[in-house]
């Protein structure tokens, strides 16, 4: 009983919560992009609340590499070496399996180093 209750609630609410009025959110009319963004943001750029969004997005925006590190990066990768393991002709299910070499990394998983610790 509270099971299909719970999930009939939740599928309301996705439903609900996914739902937008086209029509307020972008209206028909000759307004420009412009003015759609203006309006939809609290105004132009001119404005008090404008100018409020547009600094607050230059606080939060950020470069993706910073000019001074070049790439580098602060923790960096230890070395994991290739091993190659030659596995012999043998016999599976009955057939005949000639032998190969297959190649794998020494761990299992990418280590890092911490801050100062690379391998240089």
């Amino acid at each position: 009983m509270w099971r299909n209750s719970i999930s009939v609630l939740a599928c309301a609410t996705c439903l609900m919560a996914c739902t937008t009025d086209k029509d307020r959110l972008l209206p028909a009319g000759d307004a420009s992009m412009r003015e759609v963004w203006d309006t939809q943001t609290g105004g132009s750029a001119g404005s008090l609340a404008g100018r409020r969004l547009l600094d607050t997005r230059l606080i939060l925006r950020r470069p993706m590499l910073s000019e001074t590190h070049d790439g580098d990066t602060t923790f960096e990768r230890l070395p994991n070496p290739d091993l190659v393991m030659y596995v012999f002709p043998h016999m599976a299910g009955g057939a005949p399996i000639p032998g190969y070499r297959t190649v794998f990394p020494m761990f299992g998983r990418v280590e890092y180093a911490m801050p100062g610790e690379a391998l240089k």
